[in-house]
This record gives C-alpha cells, structure tokens and sequence, in this order.
C-alpha cells in the first residue's frame, strides 16, 4: 500500500483487532467477574460475553448455577436510571446532613 499512497498506508490495519484471546479463570474470579459485568449498568458487550461464559460454566457444572448472582436480562441503554438513583441518594445525604447540624 505504501508504494500507492504513503499517507493512506498508516491507516491499513492487519486486522490483529479480530484475533479471538483465551481468559484463563478460576471460578472464584469467574464469580466475582459475572456478578460485576452483568449488572444492568454494566457495558453491554462486557455483559454479553460474561452471559455466554455463565452457560457455558452452568453446562459443564449444572450443580453451581444456582449460587451465581448474575443478571442475564438485556437492556437496550445500559445505564437508565443511575442519575435518579444518584440523585436520590444525594438528596439522602444532604438531608442527613441537615439533620446532623
């Protein structure tokens, strides 16, 4: 590409951003990764993929499925309603605040 456009050049990419990567994991970081990942204010690509590591591990151990706190709901904007919550949470502390004086 270089010898048709040197300025066009530096944008060609390989395509290393596709290469596919293997996460070694015991279940005790597994745990703690799909609880933080599927929450619902979670980034939606981190939390599809933590959904499809959780079939996967409830697949080849079923009994501990149940102890997983995961949500695999999916929502359509990931971070609705954290600014009424943070909203609601500062009003909270202000009025204590308040109280305290």
């Amino acid at each position: 590409m270089e010898k048709f456009d040197a300025d066009i050049a530096q944008y060609c990419c390989t395509l290393a951003h596709k290469v596919r990567f293997v996460q070694y994991q015991n279940l005790r970081s597994f745990f703690w990764e799909t609880e933080l990942r599927t929450i619902p204010e979670g980034h939606p690509d981190y939390r599809k993929i933590e959904q499809e590591k959780i079939k996967l591990v409830q697949k080849i151990y079923p009994l501990i499925g149940k102890y997983l706190l995961v949500d695999m709901g999916s929502y359509d904007f990931a971070r609705r309603g954290v600014s009424g919550k943070i909203k609601k949470k500062e009003e909270e502390l202000k009025s204590w605040n308040i109280n305290q004086q």
